[in-house]
């Protein structure tokens, strides 16, 4: 009853041996340092956890695409084969990750479509909002020197309103 320091340091013990045993990280370990955490350090750290989990998915991977086989041949198909893709596992640092895919596109050494679709985005819709963007930002500034060459300035100096029309008015691009 008055070793109650003792008691506890078992009990971090018991949970250290448990976590260990299971190939789990322990959650209490990793409090203090929350904040600073790298992508590195969360692999290292991770490292029994990740082995544990690519074990299960590689065994459950291809008990999946066994399954979708048989399943294709019962209901009379020609089986094709599957892939089972499965998510990263291990928290990822999101501002580490695109100063890492910013380097690799400024080196030369991965394109642009390679880091999109690696960051999850689709490179094709991507494109063409980006091109409406453009768009939009050609038009803005195509009025703007339209006005600036009719009447020698800019919209709004000198108290003048100008000719371009105002932003929520049915002819601005901005708002279609």
């Amino acid at each position: 009853m008055g070793d109650l320091a003792a008691a506890r340091e078992f009990l971090n013990w018991k949970r250290s041996f448990f976590m260990d045993a299971c190939r789990t990280v322990d959650i209490h370990t990793l409090i203090d340092r929350a904040g600073a955490m790298t992508n590195f350090y969360l692999r290292v750290m991770y490292q029994d956890n990740i082995n544990k989990i690519d074990t299960k998915r590689e065994l459950m991977g291809d008990a999946l695409e066994e399954l979708a086989q048989h399943l294709q041949i019962m209901n009379g198909f020609q089986p094709l084969d599957a892939e089972v893709k499965w998510p990263e596992f291990v928290p990822q640092n999101d501002v580490e990750t695109a100063q890492y895919a910013q380097t690799l596109t400024g080196m030369g050494v991965e394109s642009k479509q390679t880091v999109a679709e690696t960051l999850g985005l689709d490179w094709t819709k991507e494109q063409e909002r980006l091109q409406q963007e453009q768009r939009v930002s050609s038009n803005i500034g195509a009025e703007f020197l339209r006005a600036f060459n009719r009447n020698g300035q800019a919209p709004g100096e000198n108290g003048m309103q100008g000719t371009m029309p105002p932003m929520n008015s049915p002819g601005n691009m901005m708002n279609q």
